[in-house]
């Protein structure tokens, strides 16, 4: 921009396009032309205000040529070249001021400019689904597609369901695309897998409850085994009983020896069915660990 503040304040000026001045487009032109002070001494947020509220008094290309500049030197590529494209693509009229032509060549020339230094990412994500979402400074992007973003450090963070893989990229002026690949950690298990570990968990379950049931049983028995001895005749001495005793005493014992024998095998079959589920839950664990030690990776390249 090559033009004396003087022509530069003649030029905001003219931009309303107004021959006749009224209130409104009086407002306009204060309000610009206090934006180009703010523009002059780098208060980037203070122009595109002054500038916004300008244009919002009363349309003119040149507001939006303004607004585009102090964006770009904000460092605000993106949104600098939405207000070049806004601006081109407004048709003007044949009788347009001068100032309005002159604001849409020069718009032309600085599009082109931004067009070829503004820098893209390309991210590339390994491991993921449809259903995966990419986003970089608040932007959604989808994965393989270039999308255009202000020079500077970016952290990009790809979710996948309760997957998430993340990476830092330094996007530079001029290097037209940069290259991001994110790969999501192998944390989620085949279905085959997540099988086997419910499975573990069945039989443990069914473990504690045979042990459950034995114990239970095991003390039904000792309580029947204890009223057969107190039951005993007088003839028993405590460990053998006269023959003509025996069937007498085998009937009293024969509950309490069944119980034992059934509690002994659901102890068992508990053990069993406990070591199986604790064998199968490591297993599963296992198999989870080594899937799941790495971390999200990134690596960028150009």
């Amino acid at each position: 921009m090559t033009r004396t503040r003087g022509a530069l304040l003649l030029v905001l000026v003219l931009a309303t396009g107004s021959v006749r001045a009224d209130d409104r487009s009086t407002r306009s032109v204060d309000k610009a032309n206090a934006g180009l002070e703010a523009y002059g001494q780098g208060r980037w947020d203070d122009a595109l205000r002054l500038f916004r509220e300008a244009e919002a008094l009363y349309h003119s290309p040149v507001y939006l040529l303004y607004e585009a500049r102090t964006l770009g030197r904000a460092g605000r590529w993106r949104e600098a070249k939405q207000h070049y494209d806004r601006l081109l693509a407004e048709a003007l009229p044949a009788d347009a001021p001068a100032a309005f032509r002159d604001a849409r060549r020069e718009a032309q020339v600085e599009y082109e400019r931004i067009d070829r230094e503004i820098p893209a990412l390309v991210v590339v994500v390994k491991g993921g689904s449809a259903k995966t979402r990419i986003t970089v400074a608040g932007l959604d992007a989808k994965a393989g597609r270039a999308i255009e973003l202000d020079p500077g450090t970016y952290e990009v963070r790809a979710r996948d369901g309760n997957r998430v893989a993340r990476g830092n990229v330094r996007m530079v002026a001029g290097r037209k695309v940069t290259s991001l690949e994110l790969t999501f950690p192998t944390t989620a298990r085949p279905e085959a897998e997540k099988h086997w570990n419910r499975t573990g968990l069945v039989f443990g379950g069914v473990g504690a409850g045979l042990a459950l049931v034995g114990g239970a049983v095991g003390l039904v028995a000792l309580s029947q085994a204890a009223d057969a001895r107190d039951a005993l005749p007088e003839s028993c001495n405590g460990k053998t009983c006269p023959a003509s005793q025996r069937g007498a005493v085998e009937d009293e014992t024969r509950s309490a020896r069944t119980l034992g024998t059934l509690s002994t095998g659901l102890f068992i079959g508990a053990g069993v069915a406990f070591a199986t589920g604790v064998v199968l839950v490591l297993t599963d664990s296992d198999v989870s660990s080594r899937t799941s030690a790495g971390v999200p990776s990134a690596a960028w390249r150009f």
